[in-house]
C-alpha cells in the first residue's frame, strides 16, 4: 500500500520541519492511500516527533557527538477511510535527514477496523521519504499482513 501525504496548514509545515527538542512536537497530515487489499481511499494523521536531547550524562546545549547523523523518532496514528470501511493504525517511525531529503523507516500496527474491514490486525514495515525538504509531501508505502 502507498501513502501519500502532507501538510495541509502552514503551521502543520512549520513544526514537520523542527529538530526534536525537549518537548514532543506534533502536527497533522493528510492524503492518499492505494493499494491491495483495501483500494483507495484518504488518511489522517497525527504525527509526533519524540524529544531528543543532549547526549547522556551531558548537560543541556552540549551538541552530539561528531560522525552519523542521528535519527529522530516519529510516533503516528492514521485512520484510512475506504468505501467498505475504516482502520487504525500505530507506528514508530526513525526519520533521518539526509542532505534535502527525508527518509522514513519503521514498523507499525493495525489496531482496529470497522465496515469490511471490522476486526482487521496486522504487523507492517514502513519505509518511505520526504524527497525535498522544504516541501510538505511525503510518500511511505506499507508492507506486511493482515487478517479481518
Amino acid at each position: 500500500m502507498t501513502l501519500n501525504l502532507g501538510t495541509a496548514t502552514a503551521e502543520d509545515k512549520r513544526l514537520s520541519e523542527l529538530r526534536p527538542g525537549r518537548k514532543a512536537i506534533t502536527w497533522k497530515l493528510y492524503g492518499r492511500a492505494r493499494g491491495r487489499p483495501f483500494g483507495t481511499g484518504s488518511v489522517s494523521a497525527t504525527a509526533t516527533l519524540e524529544p531528543g536531547g543532549p547526549p547522556p550524562g551531558k548537560p543541556a546545549g552540549r551538541k552530539p557527538p561528531p560522525g552519523k547523523p542521528k535519527p529522530a523518532m516519529v510516533t503516528a496514528r492514521r485512520v484510512l477511510r475506504f468505501p467498505g470501511g475504516s482502520l487504525k493504525v500505530a507506528e514508530r517511525i526513525q526519520s533521518l535527514n539526509r542532505g534535502e531529503r527525508l527518509e522514513f523507516d519503521g514498523t507499525g500496527r493495525i489496531l482496529s477496523g470497522t465496515g469490511d474491514f471490522a476486526g482487521a490486525k496486522g504487523t507492517l514495515k514502513v519505509t518511505g521519504a520526504r524527497p525535498n525538504f522544504r516541501e510538505s509531501a511525503q510518500t511511505l508505502r506499507w508492507t506486511g499482513s493482515v487478517e479481518y
